[in-house]
Parts: C-alpha cells; structure tokens; sequence
C-alpha cells in the first residue's frame, strides 16, 4: 500500500518495486478512493497495515491523492489527514493531488473517474530513466460500490484478500505463461485469471456481468 501524490512519483516507484525481476511484469492497483467515501473511511483505510503487510511483495496498490510527506503549515488546510490503523501510515489526503493523479490517468487512458471508489488493476515492465511502463491495453477496472451492488456482502477486505491471493499465486510465473485458471476463455490476458478469482461466483456465472469485469483496453492512442 503506497501513497500516491504524483503520476510522475507513481511511475518511478513501481520501476523501482520491478526490483531484480525487471523483465517480469508486475501487477498494479491504481485506487481512487477519497477519505470522506463510505468504503474508503469504514472498510479500506482503517486497515491499511494489515493489506500492507498482505500484499506483500506479491502486488502494491497505489492510493491516488495521498502523500506521506507532512505539508507545509501554510498549505495544511489543503489537506486532510485520514484515520489509519498504523502509525507507519501516517497519510495527508489533497483533493487537488487526487484531482491532478486522476487526470493524469484520463490522459493516459479511456477510463473516465466514476466519483466512487475505483480500482484498475493492470501490469507494469520497464520502461526508461527509471519509470515503469503500465499495460493499459489489459486493464482490469472496478468500481466498488458497483461490485457491492451485485455482489451484496461483499466487503472491500474480501476483495482485497482474493486481489491478493492471486497475485501469490501467479507471483513466481512469467506473466505470459500464465494461464486461465478457471478454464473461462473469456480472455486472453493473464489478468483474466485474476478477474475470475475476484469475482463471486453468483457473479462469475452470469457471463453478461462477467464481461463488465472483463479486461480490457482502457489505453488511449497517441498517448
């Protein structure tokens, strides 16, 4: 779990979380949550040690908006700070952080903001200058409080737990080797293995839903 305040710092830091396996793509969770929503203030940030620790070396989720540098006093009422579970996330939230991370992402993508708690979940390799390069041509994204909707119990903590059990389990493959775990040939990405995993099955067996929750390309030409 990673603050985000900037698309540049975003950018450098996952190259740097490519570590000794740079030729592997990484997955990635860019989370559009604001502090002040229902999920993001009861179910995602007074947790964030324990899905910090979960996660592990396995995924890392970038949190668009916040920043782990204290502002400076005269620019601290531009910020918030959320309540979090560990000391260690000592976090400040910027609308105007969270406002220019998700423009940024729009540049980059079709993905319009849906004003919930979004998640898109997609691949990161090299690139240059010590950035990483994210595959938005498989893109996986998830708005959640859609997800509750047509999945009713379903809490952020269970998605999260199934986000990362599988990016254990696929960890150690070379992400093309990786394969439809489910035997749903709904896609060919490797993500779509991730999908299935995600999804619940009242959800999963119901292909006109699943396909809301397809990968796919949310790159934008040119960008």
């Amino acid at each position: 779990m990673e603050p985000a305040g900037s698309y540049y710092y975003f950018l450098r830091h996952v190259a740097g979380r490519l570590g000794d396996r740079p030729a592997a793509p990484r997955p990635v969770g860019l989370l559009f949550c604001r502090p002040e929503s229902s999920i993001a203030a009861t179910e995602i940030l007074p947790s964030l040690g324990y899905y910090h620790l979960r996660s592990g070396r396995h995924i890392d989720f970038y949190f668009a908006g916040y920043t782990n540098q204290c502002p400076d006093k005269r620019e601290r009422n531009l910020y918030r700070q959320p309540e979090c579970s560990h000391r260690q996330f000592s976090w400040w939230f910027s609308d105007q952080l969270f406002d220019e991370f998700r423009g940024e992402v729009q540049n980059h993508t079709s993905w319009c903001y849906s004003g919930g708690t979004d998640l898109i979940l997609t691949q990161a390799g090299p690139l240059y200058h010590y950035q990483a390069d994210l595959d938005y041509r498989n893109a996986i994204v998830i708005v959640l409080e859609e997800l509750q909707r047509l999945a009713q119990g379903l809490t952020a903590g269970m998605l999260f737990e199934r986000i990362f059990r599988a990016a254990e389990r696929e960890s150690e493959a070379p992400i093309c080797e990786l394969s439809d775990n489910e035997g749903l040939r709904l896609g060919r990405s490797a993500l779509w293995s991730l999908v299935l995993s995600v999804l619940p099955e009242s959800i999963r067996s119901e292909a006109s839903r699943a396909r809301h929750f397809a990968v796919r390309d949310i790159s934008k030409v040119g960008a």
